[in-house]
């Protein structure tokens, strides 16, 4: 038997407090350097048949660096999400029986529910080898890069059982597999939790969702459905083997596209005072662009992070909060968008 004392209970009041974000970089750094050097030897070059360059990796998609984990997502997605569970819980100061609802967003489902299978392995206790059944709702979100805002428009749409409640969301992405060609200098493998209090600690003020059938296969992903409830999916047109994306056409519609709808959002809402715009970090171009378009300052830490899919705008979250771009009681909009294809953009309270 423990015994709690004051200074215990201290500590862990105060590490409940706020929004707590863990993750744990990927075990590959890969510099631009080094891909140069393998579109060399493979004799992949731009569209007019010029040589790549870390100079135009970075003007034309905007990143210096990407990580990348060694194995294949079947084994590392579960594993690492449930590490990160385990440790964005340990750092809010909850036990995992006081979990409400946990949320998983993965590109690739893995034959299993990832929520379904944090929920299972988290109900084993740390000091038996009893189980306990835990009383959380789960949710998987097969969204691709729009996941993290479905996730919380989900959390918006069913807010009368949520207010009050302790929410942890898994985003956990790993493309590396299913890459050829230049879009090797897009993703980066990741996986990050994130727990706070719905309503105390961040609260969904406004959110939009927009959905139209990809007829034309713009984006196209080798996602095998394991279709075991509860999920939400989002339909993405299939491909063979690999990750298939119209670059062009894909940066058009976004142009076209995400900044009405954040536009709309913020002005059905209107709301004068938020702070920052967090997109999906997929191209610093995309960003550039949107930035044009809409009043709200648009961060972005792509160059050194990568596109993350659906842990991108909780990860810019961390970043931006670290550099104290984003403060307590500030209002923040995400927009997530991509395949499907699907924007999602939600306006968020930071309250603690």
């Amino acid at each position: 038997m423990s015994v709690e004392t004051e200074t215990q209970a201290a500590e862990k009041k105060q590490a409940a407090l706020g929004i707590k974000i863990w993750f744990r970089l990927p075990t590959i750094t890969i510099p631009n350097s080094a891909l140069v050097e393998d579109f060399r030897l493979e004799g992949i070059t731009t569209d007019s048949g010029n040589p790549i360059d870390h100079e135009w990796i970075l003007k034309n998609i905007g990143i210096s660096q990407r990580y990348k984990e060694p194995g294949q997502p079947h084994l590392d997605i579960p594993f690492n999400s449930l590490t990160a569970a385990k440790k964005t819980l340990e750092a809010k100061g909850w036990l995992p029986n006081e979990v409400d609802f946990i949320g998983a967003t993965t590109s690739f489902p893995v034959g299993q529910n990832l929520a379904k299978f944090l929920k299972e392995r988290l109900s084993f206790s740390t000091n038996a080898q009893e189980q306990e059944e835990l009383k959380a709702e789960i949710l998987e979100v097969n969204a691709a890069c729009a996941g993290f805002t479905v996730l919380l428009h989900y959390l918006k749409e069913n807010e009368g059982n949520f207010l009050g409640k302790k929410i942890l969301l898994i985003a956990a992405e790993q493309y590396s597999p299913y890459l050829y060609g230049l879009d090797r200098a897009i993703f980066s493998d990741f996986t990050l939790g994130m727990a706070f209090e719905y309503g105390k600690d961040l609260r969904v003020l406004e959110s939009q969702l927009v959905y139209e059938n990809d007829d034309e296969g713009s984006i196209r992903m080798p996602i095998q459905h394991h279709n075991s409830p509860p999920f939400l999916s989002y339909e993405i047109p299939p491909s063979e083997r690999f990750f298939e994306m119209k670059g062009q056409k894909v940066f058009k519609w976004v142009g076209d596209n995400v900044p009405p709808v954040v536009n709309n959002l913020v002005e059905q809402s209107n709301f004068q005072d938020i702070k920052l715009l967090i997109p999906h970090q997929a191209n610093q171009r995309i960003t550039n662009l949107t930035q044009k378009k809409v009043s709200v300052p648009v961060y972005s830490n792509i160059e050194n992070r990568g596109n993350t899919s659906s842990a991108s705008i909780p990860l810019a979250l961390f970043d931006a909060q670290q550099e104290g771009l984003i403060k307590k009681g500030d209002k923040v909009i995400f927009v997530g968008f991509g395949a499907g294809l699907l924007i999602c953009a939600n306006i968020v309270h930071i309250s603690s």
